[in-house]
């Protein structure tokens, strides 16, 4: 009888797939200093199985942040012992990668907004405006460029709490009138921050009215001589970092 021998067998996890996943999430700590700012997001780590079924030579491919990435790191070097490869049924070193998502509660979210906005938080536009900037004291300040297309959520002692790519105006140049398509530029206080998740918008491409346009929230602001800005969501996430907004931030 003959007996065909696999040419190579992949390095499997103690308990399989569903024994790693139920290892990290039993082992995986939010850091507190990410769940105060908002932070979240996938960490990919990538990783040798040695051929006694040791992991090793642990690298980070897919970074978020620093201090996720440090428990990502922390909780993959304490795995049990995985089931090692073989090729030609001898053992080998074989390189794995693992996704560790990172994924805060919806109405944490919301409650890290209203915390980062109630205390006087202001909308910073470009970064001509370093000098009224630097006068606000003890307050959250969200600095959007238009020009890298980026949001950053600063503390009143200058740090980065978070950031995110956007999306800005379909035109360029400062804001001139409703309709022109270009996103406002200056200093901007938050007003209100609302559940836009049923909101429905018609961008007039034939489609009609589209629930979901704003994403879950709407932060507005108080723009002088304008109506209806803020910052929210999308529902075409592939627009984020590009100019492809009615003049809002996505």
């Amino acid at each position: 009888m003959l007996f065909r021998v696999p040419f190579q067998v992949l390095a499997t996890p103690s308990g399989g797939t569903a024994g790693l996943m139920n290892f990290i999430s039993k082992n995986l700590k939010y850091p507190t200093i990410c769940q105060e700012s908002g932070v979240q997001g996938r960490v990919v780590v990538s990783f040798v199985v040695n051929k006694d079924g040791s992991t090793t030579d642990f690298r980070i491919i897919r970074s978020v942040d620093k201090y996720l990435d440090k428990e990502a790191l922390r909780v993959l070097n304490g795995m049990p012992k995985w089931k090692p490869g073989k090729q030609k049924g001898v053992p080998v070193r074989v390189r794995y990668t693992v996704p560790i998502n990172f994924k805060l509660h919806e109405d944490y979210i919301k409650n890290i907004l209203l915390l980062a906005c109630c205390f006087c938080t202001w909308l910073a536009c470009s970064y001509h405006n370093q000098k009224i900037i630097s006068k606000i004291e003890n307050a959250n300040i969200i600095v959007i460029s238009k020009q890298d297309m980026q949001l950053n959520l600063i503390n009143y002692k200058g740090d980065t709490l978070f950031c995110a790519p956007i999306a800005v105006g379909k035109a360029y140049g400062n804001k001139q009138k409703q309709g022109d398509m270009r996103t406002p530029e200056g200093v901007f206080k938050v007003v209100d921050i609302q559940n836009a998740s049923k909101w429905t918008h018609d961008f007039h491409d034939g489609k009609g009215e589209i629930e979901g346009a704003y994403g879950k929230y709407f932060i507005r602001l108080k723009v002088p001589g304008h109506k209806g800005i803020g910052i929210h969501g999308t529902h075409v996430p592939e627009s984020i970092g590009s100019r492809a907004t009615e003049g809002v931030f996505d």
